[in-house]
């Protein structure tokens, strides 16, 4: 495959305004070790960097409720019944919350999104135009853009280009 990256993905900790680690302008990963944990399903790609930095930072995440609906965590939050962990291009809305990039060992937890063919086969004028136009709306104005000014840039993967 093909393919070109567009914008990086980091995990967040999404929480009322009144936490107590609501006053942090990033969040060390473990700070949550004990906290009550609003998680997506085990399918969701943030769910499982969570996971791998929980073990690695030697704790056992503390599940209180798990969903399917990214909305469903955020309100939660939002009530102070628990952490919500999100990626950045889940749509973040709320004046009661606090919203902070997880870091582990002061490198973000996240991955790079990109768009990709197949190789094999001819890729149209358009999609290449379509793929570069996209590449840059997305570097002014990607998903979670406005919550990540503090967190550690990811490092971009060497491929693809």
């Amino acid at each position: 495959f093909g393919g070109r990256l567009l914008y990086p993905v980091h995990a967040l900790a999404v929480m009322s305004a009144k936490h107590r680690l609501a006053g942090r302008s990033v969040l060390d990963i473990g700070a949550l070790a004990d906290e009550p944990l609003l998680l997506l399903h085990r399918e969701f790609g943030s769910r499982a960097w969570f996971y791998a930095a929980a073990q690695v930072a030697h704790f056992k995440p503390r599940v209180r409720l798990e969903s399917a609906a990214p909305e469903t965590l955020v309100q939660l939050a939002a009530a102070d019944y628990g952490v919500a962990i999100l990626a950045s291009t889940v749509v973040i809305r709320g004046i009661d919350l606090r919203v902070l990039p997880i870091v582990q060992n002061g490198a973000s937890l996240g991955r790079w999104s990109m768009i990709g063919w197949n190789t094999q086969r001819q890729l149209p004028t358009y999609a290449e135009r379509f793929v570069e136009e996209l590449r840059a709306h997305v570097r002014a104005a990607h998903p979670g853009k406005e919550f990540l000014k503090r967190a550690p840039a990811l490092t971009r993967p060497k491929r693809p280009k």
